[in-house]
């Protein structure tokens, strides 16, 4: 267990009633749902920015926590944005942070992610393209 993990757990056992620590045990469950769905979700987009910016994957992830901080958004929350911008399912709002990532490596083309007149960000590309019937266009000239 790691710091956070051994707090919460001793929290659990030093309840005053079962209920309490039943509570304290189902908050903990929850966090750890969440830990265990984000860690799969920056994992994904840890490669998928490495493949499509031809870097290592540590620097893909030292992208996102630089991005993260930047910006005041959790990693997980960025990760989101690469994964669904990926699947077609990308939000107009996502872009700036999108052409942020594209910006910050250095050395890299800075490609564009295209944004979908439908309000989403279409999966990584270059140009303009359809995507499930909605005109696609660059977030920043290619």
């Amino acid at each position: 267990m790691h710091g956070n993990d051994e707090a919460l757990a001793a929290d659990a056992l030093s309840g005053d009633t079962p209920e309490q620590r039943q509570a304290a045990l189902e908050r903990q469950i929850g966090n750890l749902e969440i830990a265990i769905r984000s860690q799969r979700s920056i994992g994904t987009a840890i490669g998928l920015l490495a493949h499509r910016f031809g870097c290592p994957t540590d620097e893909a992830w030292q992208l996102l926590v630089r991005v993260s901080q930047d910006t005041n958004t959790k990693v997980r929350e960025i990760a989101r944005m690469v994964t669904d911008a990926h699947d077609g399912q990308g939000r107009a709002e996502d872009a700036a942070t999108l052409v942020r990532l594209s910006a910050e490596l250095p050395g890299k083309p800075a490609t564009s992610w295209p944004i979908c007149q439908d309000r989403r960000v279409g999966p990584s590309g270059l140009g303009s393209r359809q995507n499930g019937g909605a005109a696609c266009t660059s977030t920043v000239p290619s």
